[in-house]
């Protein structure tokens, strides 16, 4: 199911996003589950796309859900790597998967907000899909030539989950992570949280 393209214009001609389309695709997916905060994280995350009109938060995004949705008690499986636009532009991206499945929010940020995306803008996000019924492909750690020029690989050389979150300029991975969990920071409650991720590579 594709999200369809529903802007609330302000009297600047300023946008503000407000697709519905893609909201109601996400809260039924996510209904699938009957956890309202799964439902809830989902959402939030997916607002915060919008209104700070992200177009490359695969990585950050991504983590941040496979840390949140880990303390939900979901299996969360972090991928990265190669993927194919409609238009058959190749692109390096990060994306979860749980049961065997695509979570991918950030794709939506990508389609939408990118200076340099080319294709329909009309894509994602994806919810709980399966591989061979969204108009992204997907391929896990498949890589080109040009693996090591990218700004992905430049990121995730720190190779330990932990440095990235740890290390994210003024704590942003962890503001992010207790914003999702609709939680006041408090250090306890990080430590408990990263059992879900310590000692874990990219």
């Amino acid at each position: 199911m594709e999200s369809q393209e529903n802007w609330l214009i302000d009297l600047k001609g300023n946008r503000m996003i407000k697709d519905y389309g893609a909201r109601k695709y996400i809260l039924e997916r996510a209904s699938e589950f009957g956890n309202a905060k799964l439902t809830c994280v989902l959402m939030k995350i997916f607002d915060m796309i919008c209104d700070n009109q992200e177009d490359d938060g695969c990585l950050s995004d991504s983590v941040a859900l496979l840390v949140v949705l880990r303390s939900l008690g979901y299996d969360v499986k972090l991928c990265y790597g190669l993927c194919t636009s409609p238009g058959g532009v190749d692109f390096y991206h990060a994306w979860l998967e749980m049961d065997g499945k695509i979570l991918d929010m950030a794709i939506y940020g990508n389609a939408h907000f990118s200076p340099f995306w080319l294709d329909d803008r009309l894509i994602g996000p994806y919810v709980f899909e399966n591989y061979d019924d969204t108009r992204i492909k997907y391929y896990d750690r498949k890589f080109d030539e040009d693996w090591d020029q990218c700004l992905l690989y430049t990121v995730i050389r720190v190779r330990s989950l932990k440095a990235y979150i740890d290390n994210a300029p003024n704590d942003c991975m962890w503001k992010l992570i207790f914003e999702l969990l609709g939680e006041a920071y408090s250090r306890s409650k990080r430590k408990e949280l990263e059992k879900y991720f310590v000692g874990e590579n990219f």
